[in-house]
C-alpha cells in the first residue's frame, strides 16, 4: 500500500509552522519607539550598579539621546559625559532594541578586549537575554563566542574588539566606540591615533545607508578624541531649568559671575573654620533671576531641563553632560567637595573637570596663555592692604648663594614672603645682599609686625665651613636647603638629612612646579594668589620673568610642562630659586613648627584644609586597594 503524507498526524502542524514562517518573512515586524519599549522590557534588577531596581526609566537627559539612536536623520552620536551618568547605557539599550527588531549587524569597540569580555558578561549579555528569542539563541553552544554574540532567530550578530587592535574586517550597520579617550596606545592623548581608529570603524558601515555610530567617553583633554568628535557634531549642552523664572542654565559650570549684582551665582556654599564645606549651606542661585534652589529642587530642575544645541539640525548629534544633570547619583556635597579638592593638585583639578563637570582639562601650555609671563607678573603688582599685618599668619625667606666670577666673592639673592590664612602670598622684601651681615639684617627685620619664622639658605655647592655653617648654626630660624631629585628622597617634598644638622634635602623640581602653579595656573576661587608690591625690586622681577616655557624642546617633549620651564641665553633665575626656597620654608614650617609659632597660635587654615584632603584621599586609596567601594 502506498504511503501518504496526509495520513501523518503532524502534517497539519508542519503546514501551520511553514505558513507562519512564510508570513513572518513577508510581514515586517512592527517597531515600537525605543523609550516606551525599554520601559516595558528592561528590568534593571540584574544590574547591581543601577541607581534603582525595577523597569528601566531613563534620566531626563537620556531621553533625547535614546531617541536619537532611532532618528533616521541621525547617523552619528557622540556622548561626552562625566562619570556615573550612564553614557554606555545608551548604546547598550540601543543594541538590545536592534536585536529585538531583528537584522542587526553590530561592531562594538572597547578600550581592550579584556574589558569587552567583562562588560559583556556583566552588562550586555543580561540585557540581550531579556529578549526571549535572543535568550534562546545565546543558550545554544556556538552562538556565544569570545568576540561575538549570534542570534539566528533575529538575524542579528554583534562583534566585539579592543581599540588597541586592528579594526575587524566585518561590515556592520551599528557601530560603537566605548571610552575612546582611555585607549592604551602610544601617544593616545594625541588626536590623530585614536581618531584614525574611529575613522576605520566608521568605514565598516559604509555599505549600510542607515548606519549608526555611537562614540562614548568621559573627556580627558581638548585634543583627545571625544571632544574632537563632540565639536564635529551638533554640540548639545545639557541645561537645567530655573524653577523661578523658567530660564535655562548650562549644567557644566558651577559658578557664574553676575556683573549687575557683583556676585557669584550658580552652585555655592559656605565653609567652616577648618575649610570644610557645610552641606546645609549649599544652594544653587539662578544667574538670570537670583532664585535660590536647594538640593531637593535638583530633580525638578533636571526633569524640566533640555539640551541646547549649537548646531541643532546637524546629522551628527553630540551631547555633553556633567554631574549636575544627575542628582540621583551625584549629591551636591560631592560636587562641592570635588571643587574644593581641585584647588590642591593638578590631578584633583583634572578629576574635577573630566569626571564631575564632564569637560576636558586644559593644561597650561606654551601659547595657551592669553598674556605673556612679563604681563602676568605685572598684573600681580598691587598696593598692599592696610590691614596686611592682621592678615599674615607666617613669614618665611629663601636665600640663594652665588659667587661672582669677577671678584670671586660670594653674594646672596634673598626673598622674604608673607602668607595669609587662605594661602595668598605677599612678597615683603627682595634684593641682593653682598655679605652675611646684610642677610642677617634682612632676616631679622620686622615685616608688618612679623619676624621671619624659617629661612632656607642654599648650600650652593660652595665651601661653607668658614662662613655659612657658623651663621646657620647661630640663627635659630635658619636652615640649609639642598635641591635633589624626588627619587632620592622617596618622592617626598623634603626630608631632614641624616648626616648633617639643620640640612633639608628638598625636591627641587617639585617646588619649581609648585611655584609656577601658583604663578601661572588659573586662579582659584579662594586663596592661593601671588602678590608683588608696586615698588618691587627690578632685578627680582626680571629674573622671575626669565623662567618661561621651554621652546627648545621638541614638538613631542612637553616643553610647556612646568617641570620643563627654564631660563635661556645665560639669563639668571637666582631670585626665582630664592622664592622657591621661601615656598619650601613655608611648608617645612607648617609641618614641623608648633602652632604657637604662627599668628593666632594655630596653623594656617589653607594648610589644615590641605592635610584633611590628603588624609581623605589616602583613606580612599586604601579602601580601593582593599577592594572596598569608597564612600564619597
Amino acid at each position: 500500500m502506498a504511503w501518504s503524507v496526509k495520513e501523518e498526524p503532524f502534517y497539519e502542524a508542519v503546514c501551520n509552522f511553514a505558513l507562519q514562517q512564510l508570513l513572518k518573512g513577508i510581514r515586517p515586524k512592527l517597531k515600537q519607539p525605543i523609550v516606551p519599549w525599554l520601559a516595558k522590557h528592561v528590568d534593571m534588577t540584574f544590574d547591581r550598579t543601577a541607581s534603582a531596581n525595577g523597569y528601566y526609566k531613563p534620566y531626563p537627559y537620556q531621553i533625547e539621546e535614546l531617541e536619537a539612536t532611532e532618528d533616521p536623520s541621525v547617523h552619528r552620536i557622540t556622548l561626552c559625559q562625566s562619570q556615573r551618568t550612564g553614557k554606555s547605557t545608551i548604546w547598550r539599550m540601543a543594541l538590545m532594541k536592534r536585536f529585538s527588531d531583528g537584522n542587526c549587524s553590530a561592531l562594538i569597540a572597547y578600550p581592550s578586549l579584556d574589558l569587552a569580555i567583562k562588560q559583556n558578561t556583566d552588562c550586555v549579555k543580561p540585557l540581550l537575554t531579556m529578549v526571549p528569542e535572543v535568550k534562546a539563541d545565546l543558550a545554544v553552544r556556538g552562538n556565544v563566542k569570545v568576540d561575538s554574540y549570534h542570534s539566528p532567530s533575529t538575524s542579528s550578530v554583534a562583534y566585539f574588539m579592543g581599540l588597541g587592535s586592528p579594526v575587524l574586517s566585518v561590515t556592520s550597520g551599528f557601530l560603537v566606540a566605548d571610552e575612546v579617550d582611555f585607549v592604551e596606545l602610544q601617544n593616545s592623548d594625541e588626536e590623530g591615533k585614536n581618531t584614525s581608529q574611529l575613522k576605520n570603524i566608521w568605514l565598516r558601515g559604509q555599505t549600510f545607508p542607515d548606519r549608526m555610530m555611537i562614540t562614548v567617553s568621559s573627556p580627558t583633554q581638548y585634543t583627545a578624541p571625544i571632544w574632537t568628535e563632540f565639536k564635529k557634531g551638533s554640540m548639545g549642552y545639557w541645561h537645567l531649568r530655573c524653577l523661578g523664572c523658567g530660564e535655562y542654565v548650562i549644567g557644566n559650570k558651577l559658578a557664574f559671575w553676575n556683573e549687575q549684582h557683583q556676585r557669584f551665582d550658580g552652585l555655592q556654599w559656605e565653609k567652616d573654620d577648618n575649610g570644610n564645606v557645610i552641606e546645609e549651606s549649599i544652594i544653587y542661585r539662578c544667574p538670570h533671576c537670583g532664585h535660590v534652589h536647594h538640593e531637593c529642587d535638583a530633580i525638578a530642575m533636571n526633569e524640566q531641563g533640555k539640551f541646547v544645541h549649537q548646531k541643532p539640525d546637524h546629522w551628527h548629534r553630540s551631547f555633553q553632560v556633567g554631574a549636575l544633570a544627575n542628582p540621583r547619583l551625584w549629591k551636591w556635597i560631592e560636587i562641592a567637595q570635588a571643587q574644593e579638592e581641585a584647588h590642591d593638585t593638578t590631578d584633583n583639578n583634572k578629576y574635577f573637570h573630566n569626571s564631575v563637570l564632564g569637560m576636558p582639562f586644559k593644561y597650561v601650555k606654551e601659547g595657551d596663555a592669553s598674556v605673556s609671563v612679563e604681563e602676568a607678573n605685572k598684573k600681580r603688582m598691587i598696593d598692599y592692604p592696610s590691614d596686611l599685618s592682621s592678615k599674615l599668619c607666617i613669614v618665611t625667606a629663601g636665600v640663594d648663594q652665588q659667587k661672582s666670577e669677577i671678584s670671586d666673592t660670594k653674594y646672596f639673592c634673598s626673598a622674604v614672603h608673607g602668607w595669609d590664612e587662605q594661602g595668598n602670598c605677599y612678597l615683603l622684601s627682595a634684593g641682593t645682599d653682598n655679605s652675611l651681615a646684610d642677610v642677617e639684617k634682612r632676616i631679622n627685620a620686622m615685616y608688618y609686625g612679623h619676624k621671619v619664622a624659617v629661612c632656607l639658605i642654599d648650600q650652593g655647592g660652595f665651601s661653607t665651613v668658614d662662613d655659612l655653617d657658623p651663621f646657620v648654626e647661630s640663627h635659630a630660624n635658619c636652615l640649609y636647603y639642598k635641591g635633589t631629585s624626588a627619587k632620592s628622597i622617596e618622592n617626598k617634598d623634603f626630608v631632614l638629612s641624616k648626616n648633617q644638622h639643620k640640612l633639608f634635602l628638598c625636591n627641587a623640581l617639585g617646588y619649581q612646579v609648585k611655584l609656577l602653579d601658583l604663578l601661572y595656573s588659573p586662579s582659584r576661587p579662594t586663596g592661593y594668589k601671588w602678590y608683588l608690591p608696586m615698588n618691587v625690586d627690578g632685578e627680582y622681577l626680571k629674573q622671575m620673568n626669565n623662567v618661561q616655557p621651554n621652546t627648545r624642546m621638541g614638538k613631542d617633549e612637553n616643553g610647556w610642562e612646568y617641570a620643563n620651564w627654564a631660563s635661556f641665553g645665560g639669563s639668571r633665575r637666582d631670585f626665582f630659586d630664592a622664592s622657591k626656597m621661601a615656598l619650601c620654608a613655608m611648608e617645612i614650617a607648617c609641618t614641623m613648627l608648633n602652632p604657637t609659632a604662627f599668628a593666632h597660635s594655630r596653623k594656617p587654615a589653607f594648610w589644615v584644609r590641605e592635610q584633611i584632603m590628603k588624609l581623605s584621599h589616602a583613606k580612599k586609596l586604601q579602601r580601593q586597594s582593599q577592594g572596598e567601594n569608597p564612600k564619597p
